[in-house]
């Protein structure tokens, strides 16, 4: 609403702010409670699926913002984003007014076999706020560092190509928006595909380094790629990176004891924003720097690298 009301920068700002900070309470509290939720075994299918939300959005707002605010009437996307933010707070509130029962349940500590004597009343142990054990884990660490180098490559490159294909290529502006948005459609059945497959291959290592791998080669093939193809090579772009994000918060959940899932899940969304926050503006100047196309290559060794971290993961199936 802020945004619709166009109150000034500091204002703006300031709303940027309490949404990011929304948003950072949310992809803490997703991946968590899916962690918490289910096994190993059902883990990678669960994130997968919680995972397609990022496509949904991307999806949406790709198509719809540009026709809202054709005539230059920008607020009208602010005012769109504010109402379904409300109906969608109406559908938290109701659809999971039970987690945290359900959660607590799940964590509660199983009744003792008779004659252990053992209380089935006894009263678990405190889980510490902050544990030491987390933060001292090398694989998470390492898991941490594949997230963050990914989205400094996947979102600083998704956010630019409608602004490439437009100015650098010639399509239209919206149809270049359309496009770019097939790759997010791609990534929702990528994901939950992709989680499915990692877990019947009992690994999320393998899974990971090779989507890692095959995203590099997307980057290097963006700026020969032919224009009139160009949808051919967001597919496969959707296809090597939509499943990514899902295979980290399994594997990070999978790296430490149950009790400690939380705070990995909480480690590992740091990593996230940070490379969130790194992308476009470390996209933006390479594009500034040295050109669309060696601002692409770049992208190539970050991914490699981030390869690298996940295979020299030891712990990590």
């Amino acid at each position: 609403m802020v945004g619709a009301l166009d109150a000034g920068y500091a204002v703006m700002l300031g709303s940027r702010i309490v949404e990011g900070v929304g948003l950072i309470l949310l992809m803490t509290l997703g991946p968590a409670a899916v962690a918490s939720s289910f096994d190993d075994k059902r883990r990678g299918s669960a994130m997968g699926l919680l995972m397609c939300f990022m496509a949904f959005g991307q999806i949406a707002m790709f198509n719809l913002a540009p026709r809202i605010a054709e005539g230059g009437a920008w607020e009208n996307v602010w005012w769109f984003t504010a109402v379904y933010a409300a109906v969608f707070l109406v559908a938290w509130i109701v659809a999971l007014r039970n987690l945290d029962a359900s959660l607590a349940a799940a964590a509660a500590p199983a009744e003792e076999a008779p004659g252990t004597g053992a209380s089935a009343d006894t009263p678990a142990a405190p889980a510490k706020l902050f544990s030491k054990d987390v933060f001292l884990n090398p694989g998470v660490w390492l898991v941490g560092l594949t997230l963050m180098v990914y989205l400094i490559a996947e979102q600083g490159v998704i956010s630019f190509p409608p602004t490439y294909l437009a100015e650098v290529r010639g399509m239209d502006a919206a149809a270049a928006s359309s496009i770019v948005s097939i790759a997010p459609l791609v990534g929702i059945p990528v994901g939950i595909v992709t989680g499915m497959v990692s877990d019947k291959m009992g690994s999320r290592k393998k899974p990971l380094g090779v989507l890692m791998l095959a995203s590099a080669v997307t980057y290097a093939l963006m700026p020969s790629w032919p224009t009139g193809v160009f949808v051919v090579l967001v597919v496969l772009f959707g296809i090597a990176v939509m499943g990514i994000v899902g295979l980290c918060f399994s594997a990070v959940a999978e790296l430490v004891p149950p009790a400690q899932g939380d705070m990995a899940v909480a480690l590992l969304n740091t990593f996230q924003w940070v490379g969130i926050f790194l992308s476009s503006s470390l996209m933006g100047l390479l594009i500034e720097a040295v050109g669309w196309d060696m601002a692409f290559y770049l992208m190539v060794p970050l991914t490699v690298a981030g390869a690298v971290c996940t295979f020299a993961t030891r712990k990590l199936r």
